[in-house]
């Protein structure tokens, strides 16, 4: 009899147990599924050369899908903004958001030297006039807080392209741009993490200075 009641109540542990890990198991997944209902349901905006804000109907990814899409030809069309990071051209990604910021995911043209807006690479008022056509990804100046600036060349003004100036556009990029952080090339970024396998030197393109 009392092997009978040690059974039972061994039993009803095991039961309350099982019921205690099921309840924080839909707990995990009601948390998970209200944040994806909440990064769903975010509107990704842009903003044309007037500054007035509109809604976009690009689907908000991460880094990973957004160059996935931008290298399988989902999202290669090019809008540069008229923003003064040591004057090297800077825009956006046209069909693919940032939950970070909620606007498409910012670029940079790299190769092309200092200055733009002029007839060689003019700015893009609106997501009709002066698009760019998307030629390959680089890398990606990584920041901690997931606001992201892909490097990039487009098809346009080839005559301004240049290998050479690679660097030093990068570097005036991010020191113009600042808030500390990392630019990788493309092949060496962790995207589970979004942050760099591989680490410049302290110090490397952090002068503040436009090269």
């Amino acid at each position: 009899m009392a092997a009978c009641r040690l059974s039972a109540f061994l039993l009803l542990g095991v039961c309350l147990g099982l019921a205690s890990n099921l309840r924080e198991e839909a707990k995990v997944l009601e948390g998970e599924a209200s944040t994806s209902r909440s990064s769903s349901s975010q509107t990704c905006s842009a903003e044309n050369a007037a500054h007035q804000t509109y809604a976009v109907a690009d689907p908000m990814v991460s880094l990973e899908e957004a160059i996935r899409a931008m290298q399988n030809g989902t999202a290669t069309r090019i809008r540069l903004e008229s923003r003064h990071y040591c004057e090297i051209p800077y825009g956006e990604v046209m069909g693919v958001c940032n939950n970070a910021d909620g606007n498409r995911w910012d670029i940079f043209l790299a190769g092309y030297g200092r200055g733009y807006g002029d007839a060689t690479l003019p700015c893009s008022p609106d997501d009709t006039t002066n698009i760019y056509d998307l030629k390959q990804v680089l890398g990606v100046y990584l920041l901690t807080n997931g606001n992201h600036k892909i490097a990039v060349t487009v098809k346009q003004a080839e005559q301004r392209y240049h290998t050479e100036t690679l660097a030093t556009d990068t570097c005036s990029f991010t020191s113009g741009y600042g808030r500390n952080g990392e630019y990788c090339n493309l092949s060496d970024i962790d995207f589970s993490t979004e942050t760099c396998k591989t680490h410049a030197a302290a110090g490397t393109c952090s002068d503040g200075v436009c090269h």
